[in-house]
């Protein structure tokens, strides 16, 4: 037995150890990487063994290697006796399919069978107490449709404008707030006063409203 330290977590049974070896804790399999569990199983082994102090352990019944040429090893520490064991009771790790002949004397074999039938199977689904459904919301009534109303025509307006050019017939400017014009008035009169160009101009306004 010796007392090494962690310097890789690679996944939930794999990890590089300080002497240059990678190791594979025995009897254990864990989820692969993208399938639910293995990023917990892998999180579990970075907070108990990287860079600390572990106890690695091969016993004589167990093959030293698999056909990956990783040492086959119990890891613990000060705190902890069997890490494998702790991901068996958390629901993130399992016996092997298949008990291969490297682990048919396995020390702990029986209690690791034990453990991970007694774990609750770690999901990755949500359950109905922590996520509930999303409430659907409220539906909104459709307003009732409000008839349109056309825009009132603008009226015309007439007022006496005097342009001092010299031809009093074109005094008057008439607008409707967004067109405008001069009309020429009286065209019969060779003189027109105020007076005849404000009447002029207020006729000539009724005729522009009226249309």
């Amino acid at each position: 037995m010796s007392r090494i330290t962690v310097t890789r977590v690679r996944n939930g049974s794999t990890l590089d150890l300080s002497t240059g070896d990678r190791v594979r804790l025995i009897g254990v399999s864990t989820p692969k990487d993208g399938d639910c569990g293995a990023a917990e199983a892998k999180k579990y082994l970075v907070s108990t063994v990287m860079n600390a102090p572990v106890l690695v352990e091969n016993p004589t019944e167990v093959e030293d290697r698999d056909d990956h040429g990783r040492l086959l090893v119990y890891i613990g520490t000060p705190v902890i006796n069997d890490v494998g064991y702790q991901l068996m009771r958390r629901g993130l790790a399992t016996p092997p399919d298949s008990w291969f002949d490297r682990y048919a004397s396995h020390p702990s074999r029986a209690v690791y069978a034990e453990a991970s039938k007694e774990a609750k199977k770690f999901t990755c689904r949500p359950t109905p107490e922590r996520y509930p459904p999303p409430s659907k919301p409220p539906s909104t009534p459709e307003p009732y449709p409000v008839p349109s109303t056309p825009a009132p025509t603008p009226r015309w307006v007439c007022y006496y404008a005097p342009t001092y050019d010299g031809d009093w017939h074109n005094d008057v400017l008439c607008s409707n707030g967004v067109n405008s014009e001069r009309p020429y008035l009286r065209a019969w009169d060779s003189f027109v006063t105020e007076a005849e160009a404000r009447q002029s101009g207020r006729e000539y306004e009724r005729q522009l409203n009226e249309g």
